[in-house]
């Protein structure tokens, strides 16, 4: 059929024969549609980052309509509902586990847990030692250094205010150092965190000969305030033969140290500077000395000084790891900083486990950690930089659990081991049953359960009377018709020893709860347990030995209090389960509980092989999981000495190995009492793939996402139900009442003790105990015989073997090759061998593993392999030698590194551009463009014909150079890779000439003095010449003004249109290389052409005032008198007199017309200027 949305709901089949009916369990059906499951492809990654640094965590998944939720260190992150989650300013408070959990309607899965790791952010750049001025010698090398702490450091040199192109590094040398090297240099430390300008510092250079002094220098020096500082010592070395010295001191910052506070010492070479700060003064300032010889030479040295107002205390950054895996490398480096840098800081381990170890001089926590503890293992550190107080930092270490049960016997000889934790020398509880029973008690609460549908026949109660007086009280409820099988149903922790616990979130909110009802309506009997110590009538007062009354309100007392108190979480359990099978045959025993009887499940059905299912839901999970959550556990979750036996791996696969056992364990996914529990993503793959090795029982796990309550839902319910094997509700079982007798001998009595046989006739089982003999090992065959007292002759012999082993001495394996940190540069075979060797047996496995990936094993006893095909990367190599006892011991890790096939880097000359020209030698910068496509350009080398003239290690690869001589060279780069391969550019040509050589040039034509009209042209002609070159053109000018340019010889050009006047001529020769030349001048004179017309003449001029007081011309002008012409010339024509102050710009100043022969023209202007020239024509004539 085609089921669809309206199909969802509850489901339940009921069988009827005549006057009986069987109930199944209720099913629910949920549609989900067509979504598939969601799958994750791509795990989120662990990384480090730095502080207040960005990071991302990403996932990949298949599946339809996703949903995802990001946890940080198993809470729930808000704003972490995608595919990736992103984190700004990462802090301390960001460091730690994150995972994500990506579901829809079909499905749920979680990823594996993502570390994110923390580290302190870069230290600023601080100056310790500054640069020193230097005076040297022409054509010497001069060096400039400087000494900074910090990280990540980049430098830059400066020289005169301008950046040195080749100044990056801590030194900055200046080879052949002359004249245009001197100035002033400085340098800036920078990193991400900040930047520091060095103190500024200058070269002087000085002729050849001269030996100036030179002053060492001083480092960055750090006091506290009102303290001085020692003598500090250096040196003066040079300066003029008669030793004449004058060594001055100075502070930057006088109100901190004033300088007659700076007090220099010595004699000679050797000299010393003591400083004291004035007093309760704290702050930074540079402190120069300077030294002067009898020549005036000099020298100075600038160092920094720090006066602090008090010290500070080192601090801890950064978090460890917390799970250290058993049997592998752990390792953390450790990081301090400390606010006084110049402190002898000291890091030492106060508290560490046996495993670790820790180098106080590389600050490596490192060691390989075996089995751990619920506890973990302390690690206390301190930082001390001997002044401030110091620092500690206090975490703990929790290994995560490692299953080392291989076989049946393995597991058997841990449970003797719990056995023997819990009960010591009494051991198992075997003839334990209830101190007090009552039958068919009344108890209202499951009032409603006594009739066919509730299947509730009677209550029994039993009490249990323990040690120290305590009572323990168990509950069994009796089907009217069962099943044959007995139900274990532990509520866990109820303060008031009832069931108000499985009331309250079993069920609805209301009696009778769940469990026990569906339980009972299933047909299983049900004994019902509560957590020790609780009961109605408050908690149990104990008087203990040496202690004197103690009260039980809690486990943590049971465990301070008592002795052995594990027994009393137990043997109620074992009691009950004694008395219900003697007494009624039950074909099966199962056990359920939740919370703290989901841990009691958990640790129970390890003890206890008669536990054939076990259902543990919420309450117990590995305690290295419970990072973060530690305190919802009782005392009894985190006992080293339980643990330490079986962790809770190994108790899981415990309580599922056997005939026919299955342990089931449900985790309510968004229940806190499940510490985490998305996290059982760590262990249940290990834990099934473990027991199926063992080879007997199994293991599963079911996590319940139905809901967020502390329950066993109906779902979990169903679940358990649903996995027992089939049964129906029988009439009640016959009684047995024949006689048997049991006895059993051992042919070993050395090995085996206390044989005794536990059995009263005639109940179905009984039990063989023994005890193996301290220290002891070896082989014992046990028979046992079965005799029935009704039939003399009649009996049964079994016989078995029993052989117990001396303790597994593990084996040893280390690498015998390759070597760690190998780098192959092509793929090829690789031999991996090892030496590996068992005390006490023999090598039955060895695995190779790169990473977790086996890539070998060897069963033959061969300890070596060779490896092919081999991805380029990194890989982590480990071996695991396991002996004949299931013993495994993994070498150290060593990785193997294949690099990809390098690529050739790419390299494209850019400056100069192939035939430039120069005209002169002079400094020019040489530029390509480089890249490599797989890693990193290392260096370009620029070579001039065969010699190399320089190497760039920083992009843009620039280098300065600068030719010496006129001549063409040939250029070209080589580029190389960080992986060595080389590219050279194409060879490009550069040409140097010589000094230019001035053209030479005159005018032949015309000659100075010449004279000419205005209707004639004039040839104009030069010779030019140019000794190392040619001419590329003749200009032509009339003072200033061009007549025109002639590019090829006869330098010659006609000109025309002259004007009337003298005219100043020259010649301007340009040769190849743009130098110009121009020649000497000449002058000639350019005349009106001779006319036909009537001639007009100016007779007279005079001054006059107001024109009625003429004047002579020489007369002195006064500002009311004007010039007065009188002209001759034909009657009746009209003339225009014009006036001009340099014979070339004329302007008309009147026109008149002449009578009788004359006319008068008035200059009213001529006042205004000092010289003044007049013409007159006639008003036809063109000017």
């Amino acid at each position: 059929m085609n089921v669809e949305a309206g199909d969802t709901g509850d489901y339940q089949l009921v069988v009827y024969y005549e006057a009986y009916w069987m109930a199944s369990t209720v099913a629910h059906l949920t549609f989900v549609g067509l979504d598939q499951a969601p799958v994750i492809t791509i795990q989120p990654e662990s990384q480090t980052v730095g502080e207040n640094s960005s990071a991302t965590l990403s996932v990949t998944a298949t599946g339809d309509n996703l949903v995802y939720q990001w946890a940080f260190n198993g809470h729930s992150i808000p704003d972490g509902t995608n595919a990736s989650y992103a984190l700004t300013n990462a802090g301390s408070g960001n460091a730690g586990s994150y995972e994500v959990f990506v579901s829809n309607p079909a499905g749920f899965v979680a990823s594996t847990l993502a570390s994110l790791t923390v580290v302190g952010a870069s230290r600023a750049p601080v100056i310790t030692v500054q640069p020193v001025s230097q005076t040297v010698t022409e054509n010497s090398s001069a060096t400039f250094s400087v000494t900074a702490e910090g990280d990540h450091l980049a430098y830059q040199w400066w020289f005169n205010g301008y950046p040195l192109p080749d100044g990056t590094n801590a030194a900055c040398t200046l080879m052949n150092a002359g004249g245009d090297n001197a100035g002033d240099y400085q340098v800036v430390v920078s990193n991400e965190a900040g930047w520091a300008a060095g103190a500024r510092v200058t070269l002087t250079v000085v002729d050849a000969g001269q030996t100036p002094p030179t002053l060492s220098a001083i480092q960055r020096q750090l006091i506290d305030k009102n303290t001085s500082t020692k003598p500090l010592s250096f040196t003066i070395d040079g300066g003029v033969s008669d030793g004449v010295l004058n060594l001055s001191a100075s502070s930057s910052d006088t109100n901190l140290i004033p300088n007659e506070n700076i007090l220099l010492d010595g004699a000679g070479t050797n000299r010393t500077v003591t400083i004291r700060p004035a007093t309760d003064q704290s702050g930074t300032c540079d402190i120069t000395l300077a030294v002067t010889d009898s020549a005036g030479l000099a020298a100075s040295s600038v160092f920094t000084l720090t006066v602090n107002d008090g010290n500070q205390p080192p601090e801890f950054v950064g978090n460890a790891p917390i799970i250290a895996q058993p049997y592998q490398l752990y390792s953390y480096a450790v990081n301090v900083t400390d606010p006084n840098p110049d402190d002898s800081l000291q890091v030492t381990a106060l508290v560490l486990p046996p495993w670790l170890s820790f180098d106080p001089v590389t600050r490596l926590l490192s060691g390989t950690p075996r089995r751990g503890g619920p506890e973990g293992d302390e690690v206390v550190l301190q930082a001390s930089d001997g002044i401030a107080p110091p620092a500690t930092k206090e975490f703990r270490i929790w290994t995560a659990n490692s299953i080392e049960v291989t076989n049946v016997n393995d597991v058997e000889l841990k449970r003797q081991a719990l056995i023997q934790y819990i009960w010591g020398a009494e051991g198992w509880p075997t003839n334990r049953t209830p101190t007090d029973i009552q039958t068919n008690i009344s108890d209202s609460v499951y009032s409603g359960l006594y009739n066919e549908q509730g299947n509730l026949a009677r209550i029994d109660l039993y009490t249990f009377r323990l040690d120290y007086g305590i009572k323990s009280r168990v509950y069994h409820f009796h089907p009217i018709r069962g099943n044959g099988r007995l139900f274990i149903y532990h509520a866990g922790h109820e303060p008031g020893g009832g069931f108000e616990h499985e009331d309250a979130f079993n069920g609805s909110g209301m009696p009778p709860g769940l469990v026990i009802p569906e339980l009972l309506k299933a047909g299983y009997s049900v004994l019902a347990f509560s957590m020790p110590v609780y009961n109605e009538y408050g908690p149990p007062r104990v008087a203990v030995p040496g202690a004197g009354i103690g009260v039980l309100d809690s486990h943590d007392a049971m465990i301070y209090y008592l002795d052995r108190p594990f027994r009393f979480f137990f043997e109620p359990i074992i009691s009950a389960v004694n008395y219900a099978e003697d007494t009624y045959a039950y074909k099966s025993v199962y056990m359920t509980g939740l919370s703290g009887g989901g841990w009691t499940t958990t640790v129970y059905a390890a003890l206890d092989p008669r536990i054939e299912r076990s259902y543990p839901v919420a309450g117990s999970v590995p305690n290295y999981l419970r990072v973060g959550c530690e305190g919802l556990g009782d005392a009894e979750q985190n006992d080293p000495g339980l643990y330490r036996i079986a962790n809770f791996e190994e108790l899981y696969a415990m309580g599922a190995c056997g005939t026919n056992r299955l342990q089931f364990q449900i985790l309510n996914l968004y229940d806190s009492c499940c510490f985490y529990g998305p996290r059982y993503t760590n262990w249940t793959e290990t834990v099934k793939a473990k027991v199926t090795q063992i080879g007997s029982g199994a293991y599963d796990f079911f996590s319940d996402d139905t809901h967020s309550d502390h329950k066993i839902s109906t779902t979990a319910l169903s679940v358990i139900l649903d996995s027992l094997p089939l049964t129906s509700i029988q009439p009640p079982t016959f009684t047995r009442t024949s006689s048997l007798v049991f006895s059993a001998v051992c042919d070993n009595t050395n090995l085996i003790t206390d044989l005794t046989i536990d059995y009263t006739s005639p109940k179905p089982t009984g039990s063989l105990n023994f005890n193996i003999a301290s220290d002891a090992s070896g082989v014992a065959n046990i028979t046992v015989t079965l005799r029935s007292l009704e039939s003399i002759h009649s009996s049964v012999t079994r016989s078995f073997k029993i052989t117990v082993l001396p303790p597994n001495l593990p084996p040893t394996v280390q690498w015998a090759s390759p070597t760690n940190d190998l780098v192959l540069e092509s793929s090829q075979p690789v031999p991996l061998a090892v030496n590996a060797s068992d005390p006490d047996g023999s090598i039955i496995l060895v695995r190779f593993l790169d990473g977790t990936n086996c890539i070998g094993t060897l069963t033959n006893g061969d300890l070596a392999i060779t490896w092919d095909d081999i991805s380029p990367g990194t890989h982590v190599l480990s071996v695991v030698a396991t002996d004949d006892r299931g013993a495994s011991v993994a070498t150290q890790p060593i990785t193997i590194t294949l690099q990809a096939p390098n690529l050739l880097p790419a390299v494209e000359w850019l400056a100069p551009e192939g035939g430039t020209i120069l005209q002169s030698p002079q400094a020019i910068v040489l530029q390509v463009n480089a890249s490599d496509p797989d890693g990193r350009v290392a260096q370009v080398e620029y070579f001039v014909g065969p010699d190399s003239v320089g190497i760039a290690t920083n992009d843009p690869f620039q280098l300065t150079w600068a030719p010496q001589t006129k001549g063409t060279y040939e250029l070209r780069a080589v580029a190389t890779d960080d992986r060595g391969s080389q590219v050279a550019t194409d060879t490009m040509t550069l040409t140097v000439l010589p000094p230019n050589q001035l053209p030479v040039v005159q005018i032949l034509n015309p000659t100075n003095g010449f004279t000419v009209t205005t209707t004639q042209a004039v040839t104009l002609e030069a010779t030019a010449t140019d000794s190392d070159g040619t001419i590329v053109q003749v200009e032509f000018r009339d003072g200033t003004n061009s007549l025109g340019v002639v590019s090829n010889p006869p330098y010659s050009l006609l000109w025309t249109n002259a004007t009337v006047g003298t005219h100043s001529l020259s010649a301007v020769a340009t040769d190849d290389r743009g130098a110009a030349s121009t020649s000497d001048s000449i002058d000639i004179t350019v005349a009106s052409a001779p006319t036909n017309e009537v001639a007009l003449f100016i007779r007279s001029a005079e001054l006059v005032e107001d024109q009625t007081s003429p004047s002579d011309t020489s007369t002195g002008d006064t500002p009311n008198r004007q010039f007065v012409l009188h002209l001759e010339g034909p009657d009746g024509n009209a003339t225009v007199i014009e006036a001009s102050t340099d014979l070339k710009n004329w302007v008309s100043i009147s026109t008149n017309t002449l009578m009788n022969g004359a006319a008068a023209g008035v200059d009213p202007q001529a006042k205004s200027f000092n010289l003044r020239f007049y013409r007159a024509r006639l008003a036809t004539q063109t000017p």
